[in-house]
């Protein structure tokens, strides 16, 4: 407690830019609800690859690796480095999926921010841009596709070398070997924390990517210039806004759940017939208990591809700002006025 009391003491003064920042993507949200169906549509792409790696893995398993195979085995065949060129492509493709995604929310928001005009008379904000998704989306998959899958490539590779990292860790705990699991651990914990940089740094190189369309090695060096100006700015940013998408996940999660395990305590029809099925005669309390995981994975998937848009809208909202902050004074006042009306000690930057 007194930590996290330490945390918020310390960040308190910078919480009215980042409620700004979170106010400004959901009112992007409300005006363009299509990047939640985006969203979903991302999440159905994504376990369509994930079932097409599995059957493709399982079926090369059976041809080549089956004790009945005559011909190649696992003696002349080298099983390692399929089984690595399998791992690397489950890690890259559906890095891709996810980014492609994450550059199409942040090309939306930068679109709003540079090209959306307050209107005195209404007080709302208007987008003269026809199908502003669409055409983010379209940008995404043919400009900068492949500035994204070069992007989504660097963090795969991370990935993987920290997922073979942990496997020879644990294939040195199991042999008991001092020296190999002391190596092993130590490449862990270097590769665990390039790779939670470079995740970090990547985040914000995919904005401008969308944004601004510059090439993946000129938005890493604009992003690294931005983090030495704004470091401290984009740490209590992402930490307010983390705390949020967690305790949100949480309270999401939590009522999902109980809904779920409700449900089934309550429906006597739902426990005779799981009782039926198993043949158990008290499986009442299995039925309530596989309900509430159930529910509790609904509700973290729902507030999953919401918080996704939320993301990447924060993180695009965040980097506008932060390169043209007199933008949002001149075209968005509403935004301006709400954190000097709230604490006139607090500037945007």
């Amino acid at each position: 407690m007194l930590v996290l009391g330490a945390v918020y003491w310390g960040v308190r003064e910078r919480i009215p830019l980042s409620a700004s920042i979170v106010r400004q993507s959901v009112d992007v949200s409300k005006k363009y609800p299509s990047v939640f169906w985006l969203a979903l549509v991302q999440l159905l792409v994504a376990l369509i690859w994930i079932g097409v790696w599995a059957a493709s893995l399982t079926g090369i398993q059976v041809k080549l690796f089956s004790p009945l195979r005559v011909g190649l085995t696992s003696s002349t065949f080298p099983k390692g480095l399929l089984y690595s060129f399998f791992t690397l492509s489950a890690y890259w493709v559906a890095q891709v999926i996810g980014s492609v995604g994450y550059v199409t929310v942040a090309g939306l928001y930068g679109t709003f921010y540079f090209q959306g005009i307050h209107n005195p008379r209404t007080g709302k904000i208007q987008l003269e841009v026809p199908n502003p998704v669409w055409q983010s989306l379209k940008r995404a998959l043919t400009t900068s596709f492949g500035t994204t899958c070069f992007a989504s490539l660097i963090v795969s590779w991370i990935n993987f070398l920290r997922a073979s990292g942990k496997k020879a860790r644990d294939s040195a705990l199991n042999g008991r070997t001092v020296f190999p699991c002391c190596a092993a651990t130590c490449f862990l914990c270097l590769t665990s924390i390039i790779g939670d940089f470079v995740e970090w740094l990547n985040r914000y190189a995919l904005v401008d990517v969308a944004i601004f369309g510059k090439s993946f090695c000129a938005a890493a060096r604009d992003t690294s210039e931005l983090m030495d100006a704004k470091g401290l700015h984009t740490a209590v940013n992402d930490l307010v806004v983390n705390t949020v998408l967690t305790i949100g996940a949480l309270f999401v999660g939590g009522i999902t759940a109980t809904i779920g395990g409700s449900y089934a305590g309550l429906s006597a029809r739902i426990q005779y017939n799981w009782i039926a099925w198993t043949g158990n005669p008290n499986g009442a309390s299995e039925v309530i208990a596989l309900s509430i995981v159930i529910g509790l994975v609904v509700g973290l998937t729902i507030f999953g591809i919401v918080s996704s848009v939320v993301s990447a809208s924060v993180t695009a909202t965040f980097v506008c700002m932060a390169r043209e902050p007199q933008v949002l004074a001149k075209s968005k006042p509403i935004y301006t006025q709400l954190i000097q009306q709230t604490y006139t000690d607090v500037t945007l930057w």
